[in-house]
């Protein structure tokens, strides 16, 4: 049984929460709205009403085996920025460089999406290693491999990746969110984090 924290109680994070508790998983789940957490019931379940960044500030990490975001926004990311202001270490979001990534698209802030998919990946989606699963076409090197051979002048780039723990859901490594964290505490260069996945990801800036 593994002890997982979900982030978020929409649809994404209530479906996270069936398929981590059917496989035997005890879980938490997290979201600053009362009324989402309304249909969380059940053992091996535990519903917090907070803020899912604010919480996941607040705890020990290693004490999850996995993190799945069910959040509309880069968990990593703000989780990072908000420990680093937590430590008084001053830093502020910039936007990410221009990059050679697949299907660029800007969002908030200056971040930046990317994706080998040009149309919407079934919910359930297995992620097969070397060609997507809805088109067949051939991949041969994952996106997050992708990124972390990219190289930005002035900056640092560092890639968390989303594991696949079942088809269409992913989480986050709590040990690789805190090398991500010494390691940017030991430079701190300006820093541009990436969250991938095979096929998708989302890239947001930090300079200090």
């Amino acid at each position: 049984m593994g002890n997982m924290l979900v982030l978020g109680a929409g649809n994404f994070g209530k479906r996270a929460v069936e398929v981590l508790l059917e496989a035997g998983n005890k879980v938490i789940v997290v979201d600053r709205d009362a009324r989402a957490l309304y249909a969380f019931r059940g053992s091996n379940l535990t519903a917090v009403c907070a803020g899912g960044i604010e919480y996941l500030v607040a705890q020990e990490i290693k004490s999850f085996d996995w993190i799945i975001p069910a959040l509309p926004m880069h968990v990593a990311f703000e989780w990072l920025a908000k420990v680093l202001h937590s430590m008084e270490i001053t830093c502020r979001q910039m936007p990410v460089p221009k990059l050679s990534v697949p299907n660029p698209l800007r969002g908030k802030d200056g971040a930046l999406y990317a994706s080998f998919a040009s149309h919407l990946c079934p919910p359930d989606c297995p992620e097969p290693d070397g060609a997507c699963y809805v088109t067949g076409e051939q991949r041969t090197v994952p996106l997050h491999r992708l990124l972390a051979g990219l190289t930005a002048p002035g900056f640092d780039i560092e890639v968390v990746q989303s594991h696949q723990l079942f088809p269409g859901l992913g989480g986050l490594n709590p040990v690789e969110l805190k090398v991500l964290l010494e390691k940017t505490i030991s430079r701190r260069n300006s820093l541009i984090v990436a969250t991938s996945c095979a096929c998708h990801a989302v890239l947001d800036a930090l300079s200090f």
